[in-house]
């Protein structure tokens, strides 16, 4: 299969908090090209409760936009359930509608631009379960009823990934409506309207590292049943209201740690860089952090060699380069996902392939912390 110099640039800039999409190398076997993308996909993720990662489909499609498709949403329209969507920097003006489990990637965040125009109640909505959006930046969102427009809706659904996102310029960044067990991770939410994120009606949701910043009320969650949600390692910045009228079942901490809060006055006693005095923080957060938090999570990341000699059923060699910037951190499991039905936990090992094809190769590793 022809890989374009266009769709090289577009697969080695998807970004998950690191690296994240590997090489695209062609080699010959006897007279036939068999090429192989490797792809390394760092999900992440912190395993809580009964929390599972959504599906990863062996084979997906790749959707490319605006190469192929002009718009996301004609990309969305053709796609099928555990298709991946690779969309190029650029601004996109339209509101999408998002009713399959797929994967929307982003090939920069701060130049891919989703932008609604202030033409409907949202920007981007979503409908279906297990969608995972990553590296946009999303703006925009207007409705003619007062405070109800949103950058990023999400309703009736479950399962999602929302990550490494910029969040702006709407009533609400984010609305959360009558969903669940949802990871919403390392985005950025700042300068809304209204409100930053609200989980509203909403059980089982984790809102992990993110920023959420100069919004008059930073994080709403309210609503019946809205049960155990998760929120902390987050920063919350100059918003009015930081967490006014809090759910009294969401955990504000992870046992140990809570969040950042620009307007916490309390003093760290023991030098743990936890606030030991003046708790819980707005009745809420009783392990506030000293400082902003820094995500260090481990990065997946590997290597993969032919054989000298091609030979009908190709051998392929995989080595394990993956990494934690976390000095107490390392690395202890390895999930091997070849494209073909074959699965390993090895760190490095040899595969083989026994016809030739397109592969999607993927790599999930967890630390000694439990991030993933």
């Amino acid at each position: 299969m022809a890989v374009t110099l266009h769709q090289k640039l577009l697969l080695t800039s998807l970004y998950y908090n690191v690296q994240t999409i590997h090489k695209v190398t062609h080699f010959k076997m006897h007279k036939k090209v068999i090429s192989l993308i490797l792809v390394s996909i760092f999900l992440f993720s912190i395993t809580l409760g009964s929390y599972t990662v959504p599906r990863v489909f062996a084979l997906p499609k790749l959707l490319l936009v605006p190469s192929q498709y002009s718009t996301i949403q004609a990309a969305i329209d053709v796609a099928s359930p555990g298709d991946i969507i690779l969309v190029a920097s650029g601004t996109y003006n339209e509101s999408i509608l998002i009713d399959k489990s797929i994967w929307l990637i982003a090939e920069n965040q701060s130049n891919t631009i989703i932008d609604g125009k202030n033409t409907g109640f949202y920007t981007v909505h979503v409908i279906a379960n297990n969608v995972k959006i990553e590296g946009f930046t999303i703006r925009n969102g207007e409705s003619p009823i007062p405070s109800q427009a949103a950058s990023l809706s999400i309703w009736r659904s479950k399962g999602h990934i929302i990550s490494n996102n910029i969040i702006r310029q709407s009533d609400y960044g984010i609305l959360i409506r009558e969903s669940n067990n949802s990871r919403i991770v390392n985005n950025v939410i700042t300068k809304n309207n209204a409100v930053g994120i609200q989980i509203s009606s909403g059980s089982n949701n984790y809102l992990i590292g993110n920023l959420i910043e100069n919004n008059p009320t930073g994080a709403l969650i309210t609503g019946s049943p809205c049960y155990n949600n998760t929120v902390y390692h987050n920063n919350f910045v100059d918003n009015t209201n930081q967490a006014p009228l809090p759910d009294s079942s969401t955990k504000w901490d992870n046992g140990t740690e809570g969040n950042y809060w620009s307007d916490y006055t309390g003093i760290d006693t023991n030098g743990d860089g936890i606030g030991e005095t003046e708790l819980p923080h707005l009745s809420i957060d009783k392990y506030p952090l000293m400082a902003r938090w820094e995500n260090k999570v481990p990065i997946a990341d590997f290597m993969y060699s032919p054989p000298v000699e091609p030979k009908e059923r190709e051998q392929i060699q995989f080595n394990d380069t993956s990494r934690d910037p976390d000095l107490s951190g390392a690395v202890v499991t390895w999930s091997w996902n070849f494209g073909d039905g074959g699965m390993s936990t090895q760190q490095n090992l040899t595969h083989t392939y026994m016809s030739s094809g397109t592969y999607t190769v993927t790599l999930t590793i967890t630390d000694n912390k439990e991030a993933t």
